[in-house]
């Protein structure tokens, strides 16, 4: 799987777009990210995760004041992203666990993450998602 980080998610447009052009199936594309996406873009076929649902840390109150709160909620930043969906969708990216702490890192920054299964030659991807903008590359 070759995964990369974008700033957001207007790399997509030029993604699909270059899979099309070279024969790909879009389809195959895995979209991770906390925008909102266009209504053209999210009909694609590309499968999308979008993080918006996962569960995020929230500043409240603890059980001493009232009963009402959670004990570790205090202990969360309300941007950091929790939940199993983010880690199970990190895994199905075929992303390594000692690397999913930096990729949900880039989630909980506002990056989206794309991962395409890999070919033989993988370079064409590597290429489409260098001139698209990513920020890093990896192949997993």
């Amino acid at each position: 799987m070759v995964v990369g980080i974008f700033s957001n998610s207007s790399a997509l447009k030029s993604i699909i777009d270059g899979l099309r052009e070279s024969g790909a199936d879009p389809e195959r594309l895995r979209a991770l990210t906390c925008d909102e996406v266009p209504t053209e873009l999210a009909t694609s076929g590309v499968q999308f995760v979008w993080i918006g649902d996962v569960e995020r840390g929230v500043e409240g109150p603890t059980l001493g004041t009232g009963g009402t709160g959670l004990p570790t909620s205090t202990n969360r930043s309300p941007n950091e992203v929790h939940g199993d969906e983010l880690l199970e969708s990190l895994s199905e990216l075929g992303v390594p666990d000692g690397r999913t702490d930096e990729y949900a890192k880039a989630v909980e920054d506002g990056r989206m993450i794309v991962g395409y299964p890999s070919f033989s030659d993988s370079s064409a991807i590597r290429r489409l998602f260098t001139s698209a903008g990513a920020n890093s590359i990896d192949e997993f």
